[in-house]
């Protein structure tokens, strides 16, 4: 498979197709595309870690790096 062919698979085939391309393309893949975040939630979390995640995020909400939105996913989740 070409990276020309893998660009326009759909994202859900891409994960799959990835393992068939040489290294130069998978290089490619990987610099063309954006990275894309996995969504943490409290149900992720040890108790410790939530803490330090539950914190950090607090932060972030405030500084408006991440939306009210995204919090109380992360919380209800």
């Amino acid at each position: 498979m070409t990276f020309e062919e893998f660009k326009k698979l759909p994202l859900n085939e891409q994960a799959e197709a990835y393992k068939e391309l040489s290294d130069h393309d998978k290089y490619l893949a990987r610099i063309s595309e954006p990275l894309v975040p996995h969504l943490v939630t409290k149900s992720d979390c040890s108790p410790d870690e939530y803490e330090r995640i539950h914190k950090r995020m607090l932060k972030n909400l405030e500084q408006g790096i991440i939306t009210q939105e995204y919090f109380d996913y992360f919380e209800n989740n």
